[in-house]
C-alpha cells in the first residue's frame, strides 16, 4: 500500500442544497490516507466565510503551534448554535488534526461564549494543550502527518 501523504481541505458541491432541513455545501478533508465529508450549513456563515477562514487557519499554522478550520457553524442566532472545528496542533516535526464539537454545554466550565464565536475569536476555542486521552480515560481521535507534507500540500 502507498501511504499518501497530503492533506486538503475543500468543498466539493457547487449548489446549496438543503441537509438536515439548512441550506448547505459538502465539504471534504483529506489528511493522509483519511477522507470524510462533512456538512456546512450557510444559515450562520457564508461558503466564502468557510473557505476565507480555512486560508487565514492554513496561515496561521506556519507561525504558531495551534491553528483550526472551521468545519460546520449553525443556528448561531438560536439559543442552540453548534460549531464543529478540526484543531490543528503543530508538534516537532507533525501536524495533529482533532474534530471537535463546540455546543454550550461543553463550554459551561470556561469563559467562552458560542455568542462571541467569529472568524477572529475561533482560534481561543482550540482544545489546549493538546491532549490524548479523554476524561474518561479514551484515546482522543486524531490523524497526523509531517510538518513537510502538510507545507508543500497548503502550498499547492
Amino acid at each position: 500500500m502507498i501511504r499518501m501523504n497530503k492533506f486538503k481541505i475543500e468543498t466539493i458541491s457547487d449548489k446549496p442544497k438543503i441537509i438536515d432541513g439548512l441550506q448547505s455545501h459538502w465539504g471534504r478533508i483529506t489528511i493522509g490516507d483519511f477522507s470524510e465529508r462533512f456538512v456546512m450549513p450557510i444559515d450562520s456563515w457564508t461558503l466564502d466565510q468557510y473557505k476565507k477562514q480555512w486560508k487565514e487557519g492554513l496561515e496561521r499554522l506556519k507561525n504558531n503551534d495551534t491553528s483550526c478550520l472551521v468545519s460546520r457553524i449553525e443556528n448561531m442566532h438560536t439559543p442552540y448554535p453548534t460549531i464543529e472545528l478540526w484543531d490543528l496542533y503543530k508538534v516537532g516535526d507533525t501536524v495533529f488534526f482533532q474534530n471537535s464539537l463546540l455546543i454550550n454545554e461543553t463550554l459551561k466550565d470556561s469563559n467562552l461564549k458560542l455568542s462571541n464565536f467569529n472568524s477572529q475569536s475561533c482560534y481561543d476555542y482550540i482544545n489546549t494543550p493538546r491532549q490524548t486521552i479523554t476524561e474518561d480515560g479514551d484515546e482522543i481521535s486524531e490523524w497526523s502527518i509531517s510538518l513537510k507534507d502538510f507545507l508543500n500540500s497548503i502550498a499547492n
